[in-house]
């Protein structure tokens, strides 16, 4: 018997400072030696706010994701510095929890977290 190997999901920024780091963190969080990365410029601004069709776009890979590679997992991340989405940490955070609630309604059998990242201060899990 053969086992799949087990997938988890990550929406982020495409800023490549934190590319390892969430991979790193997700890959020991879920126990999922893979990590499909669903990357557009401050991801997060496109999770909180009114649908349209990038949003939609980031959608149907996350769908794909669940889909193609039955991941059961999907985190989304913000990070600190970022100049595709250059608001405060303190609205990141907000942003965060509206892309929570969007993902958790639109994928309701998956585990969805919403994670910020800041270098100097690591993860830090926004509910």
């Amino acid at each position: 018997m053969t086992t799949e190997p087990r997938f988890a999901t990550g929406i982020l920024c495409f800023d490549g400072r934190i590319q390892t780091p969430v991979i790193e963190h997700l890959r020991s969080r879920f126990q999922a030696p893979h990590v499909d990365h669903i990357t557009r410029p401050g991801a997060v601004r496109l999770l909180s706010g009114q649908l349209d069709h990038l949003t939609e776009d980031l959608l149907a890979d996350v769908a794909f994701s669940l889909d193609r590679h039955r991941s059961t997992q999907i985190a989304v991340v913000a990070h600190h510095d970022c100049a595709g989405n250059p608001e405060t940490d303190t609205r990141q955070k907000g942003q965060l929890r509206e892309a929570e609630r969007l993902l958790t309604a639109r994928f309701a059998s998956a585990e969805v977290i919403a994670l910020f990242f800041d270098p100097a201060l690591g993860f830090e899990r926004i509910t």
